[in-house]
Formats: structure tokens, C-alpha cells, sequence
């Protein structure tokens, strides 16, 4: 009677780390598209905040710091003529942003009216930053019409800066190099372009 011979332990084992192997590029895989993804979700929270903040501009209703204003809940929506705003802005420091309304000082606006950071919980994980901050730190609407001008920031400081028409915003996963959106703001036609 043939007998057919069985695997040796030297077969076994090259299976056993082929498996391996391809065990281990799936999950590296599946790690990638995790971190993709919510580097993702955060592009996609500051194109609405984007949106909601100029559209709070152009409705001329202001943001409200938690404490402005004892006894109305957070984040309350009141009209701009009685908290005395007349700009809106998104800030960008610290590897992340933050929005509210500003007063125009003549030489600056003072922002210092700005809630903390928006979605603290995945800015742990992705770098919001500005690539040319001395002349893009700041997005500022203005109120009514929701236009919008670029400008730089110093703390609750903040200056227009003439001329620039468009600036590069970068969202940036900090535990997976090469893990990345680039988000392109156009003042002249409005749009967000996200590469």
C-alpha cells in the first residue's frame, strides 16, 4: 500500500510565515486606512466650520465664548449688535484651530471672544496647521457679508493681511508619516479645495 508522504516540518514552517507575513501587511493596511479616515473626518469638520462660520457672518449672528454670558448655554447664537462683534474668525495655533467672533480696534481685531479648539478629542491625533502662518494664521469673515480676508494672529491679536488671495491649511495624522490633506481657501471665488 502507497503511502503519501507528509509535510515536512520545513513546509509547515515557510506556510506558517507566508501567513504570517500576509497577516501582517493586512493589518498595516487596515491601520493606514483607519488613521486615513479620521484624518478625513477632521478635513470634512473644518470645511463645515468653515461654512458655518461664514454663514453665521453673512446671518450677522455671533458665537459666544462659554462664560460670556451667565445663564445662556454654550456656543448660544445672539445677534452680533448686542454682544458688539463685527468679525468672525478661525485661528489656527497649536496644531489646531479655533473659531468665534472679534471686534475691529482699528489696527487689529481683538478675538478674544474665541471658543477653544473645535473636536479637541482628533486634534490628539492630527496637526492642524497653517503653511504660511505669518500671513494665513487667521481666516476673518466679515459680518453681513461673509467675505472673507486671510490674517495672522497673536494670541487674541489679529491683523489683516493685505494682498493674499488664497492660503494652504494642512491636516496632518502625527502617528502615521505620509498620512495627509491639504486644504486649499480661495477668497476671491470662496471655494475650499481639499488635495
Amino acid at each position: 500500500m502507497y503511502r503519501k508522504p507528509a509535510l515536512s516540518l520545513i513546509e509547515l514552517l515557510v506556510v506558517l510565515a507566508i501567513t504570517a507575513v500576509l497577516i501582517g501587511m493586512g493589518s498595516s493596511a487596515l491601520i493606514l486606512l483607519r488613521d486615513r479616515a479620521v484624518t478625513k473626518q477632521a478635513v470634512d469638520e473644518f470645511v463645515q466650520n468653515f461654512t458655518g462660520t461664514r454663514n453665521l457672518a453673512r446671518n450677522s449672528v455671533s458665537v459666544l465664548s462659554p462664560g460670556t454670558n451667565p445663564g445662556i448655554q454654550d456656543d448660544v447664537r445672539i445677534a452680533a449688535q448686542l454682544a458688539d462683534f463685527d468679525h468672525y474668525a478661525i485661528i489656527f495655533a497649536n496644531d489646531s484651530y479655533a473659531r468665534g467672533s472679534c471686534k475691529n480696534l482699528g489696527n487689529f481685531l481683538d478675538c478674544s471672544a474665541v471658543a477653544g479648539s473645535l473636536k479637541t478629542s482628533i486634534y490628539d491625533i492630527v496637526s492642524a496647521t497653517a503653511l504660511d502662518p505669518d500671513r494665513c494664521g487667521a481666516l476673518i469673515f466679515n459680518q453681513s457679508t461673509g467675505k472673507f480676508n486671510f490674517g495672522r494672529g497673536s494670541g487674541a491679536a489679529v491683523s489683516f493681511s493685505p494682498g493674499i488671495t488664497s492660503c494652504v491649511y494642512e491636516f496632518k495624522h502625527k502617528n502615521t508619516p505620509g498620512v495627509g490633506f491639504q486644504v486649499n481657501v480661495d477668497n476671491i471665488s470662496g471655494d475650499v479645495t481639499i488635495q
